[in-house]
């Protein structure tokens, strides 16, 4: 057809026809070079998988990931890479289209990213640039793909970093809504919930959930809480504020309950897909190269065990694929599992942590109308017991785990005229330093 123009910028039709253009392109393709294989067994397994097991066994190939104007390729040698760059290059050109290359000064849009194998290191390998047709491709040791950074190591720290950052962001921009204290804790942990999480966990279910990794997530959702809630990290190691309590009046979950259940529901989703997904193959797929001296690293199937075995559910894929087999159960089982919302390094003695936070915990007290006479306006966040307060809203000393915790210099200036032993304190009622009982 003859065309005089194209489509106008932002218009509906030029995703459309640019995917039209890019199959056509790939489709009429005849690789040059060898393209990586995969196996893959329909009733096996998700880690530890036996690779010279041959009875089902199937092979697969991925050299191409595509993503409307994003284009991944993958190679097996350098040399298949140089080759296969120039081919894609002079392919495209027969389409209308151009592969950025470098020029001169100008860096390539286009790089090249080398992904070294266990044991081996980054500096061993050549990764100075190459020529494509009259320009260049430089190498890179990370780039970012559908909004995920990929590092050469292949691991999910570089990407988990990025998300803290941007989530850091995304409550900086909400501070004077998450951290006012006209705004109602329940508000806030909504805000929280629909905003700044979904920017931390994007693409949390393909991560390998090390402990570090672990550590760096419940670090940043445990910081947030407690801005949320006002709470310095010193008042809750000073009054043993838990964070149980905090998630509480924010009406939110621990980090581990929102990030498991993403998992698994990505999972069940995988599992219930056709062989013929690339997704499902590569669930119990594997690599048939010989294994290296070792541990191997750790792997989405590792992360999968952890969680399955976080939330009580079986761990072996043949019991737990026919759970997820149906979406609206393995949706209930995955919200309802025993176990949730406990952290991935489950196995914690409950009693042991309780004894050794005290008999009694203390905890934050909300500004109410507790103490009429004290300061509305007072900047400082006053601390009171919360697991068990009388009537009167004032403590015995035998109530309290340690009483040495109430200093002597915390004794505000106005007493409770009802019983001298007690003194106002801007939100609740507090012991004297040295009263008895």
């Amino acid at each position: 057809l003859p065309s005089t123009i194209g489509v106008r910028q932002g218009s509906c039709e030029g995703p459309a026809l640019f995917l039209f253009i890019m199959q056509a392109a790939l489709e009429t393709m005849e690789w040059p070079v060898d393209q990586p294989l995969f196996c893959t067994l329909e009733e096996g397994v998700t880690m530890g998988q036996n690779i010279r097991k041959k009875k089902g066994v199937t092979t697969f190939s991925l050299w191409k990931s595509l993503f409307a104007d994003d284009c991944a390729v993958l190679f097996n040698t350098r040399e298949d890479m140089i080759k296969g760059a120039n081919y894609l290059f002079n392919h495209l050109q027969l389409f209308g289209l151009q592969m950025h290359v470098g020029r001169g000064n100008t860096p390539s849009k286009t790089e090249a990213m080398f992904c070294p194998a266990p044991r081996q290191r980054l500096d061993e390998a050549d990764c100075t640039r190459f020529d494509v047709a009259d320009g260049f491709v430089t190498f890179t040791n990370a780039f970012k793909y559908l909004g995920s950074v990929i590092d050469h190591s292949l691991t999910s720290d570089l990407d988990v970093d990025k998300r803290i950052k941007s989530a850091t962001a995304a409550f900086g921009a909400l501070r004077d809504i998450l951290t006012s204290r006209r705004t109602d804790l329940k508000i806030k942990g909504k805000i929280y919930t629909v905003l700044c999480l979904t920017i931390l966990l994007y693409g949390s279910e393909c991560w390998c959930l090390r402990d570090d990794i672990m550590r760096k997530l419940r670090s940043f959702h445990n910081k947030c809480v407690r801005m949320m809630c006002k709470v310095t990290k010193r008042q809750v190691i000073k009054y043993r504020i838990t964070t149980d309590h905090l998630l509480k009046r924010l009406g939110i979950e621990t980090l581990d309950h929102y990030l498991t259940t993403r998992y698994l529901r990505w999972a069940g989703h995988v599992a219930r897909m056709g062989m013929h997904r690339l997704p499902r193959r590569f669930l119990t797929g594997w690599v048939d190269h010989k294994r290296p001296v070792g541990r191997p690293n750790f792997t989405y199937g590792h992360s999968l065990k952890k969680v399955l075995r976080s939330r009580n559910l079986p761990t072996d894929f043949h019991q737990w694929r026919p759970l997820a087999a149906d979406r609206d159960k393995w949706r209930t089982l995955v919200k309802d599992a025993s176990g949730n919302g406990q952290p991935l390094d489950y196995g914690v003695d409950k009693a042991q942590k309780a004894r050794t936070q005290g008999d009694a915990a203390l905890a934050m007290v909300k500004r109410s109308e507790i103490a009429p006479a004290a300061s509305r306006r007072s900047s400082r966040l006053r601390q009171a017991v919360g697991p068990r307060l009388d009537s009167g809203l004032a403590i015995s000393i035998s109530d309290v785990a340690r009483p040495g915790l109430i200093k002597r210099r915390a004794i505000p200036q106005k007493a409770d005229p009802n019983n001298p032993r007690h003194f106002v304190f801007g939100q609740g009622w507090v012991l004297k330093h040295g009263a008895r009982s």
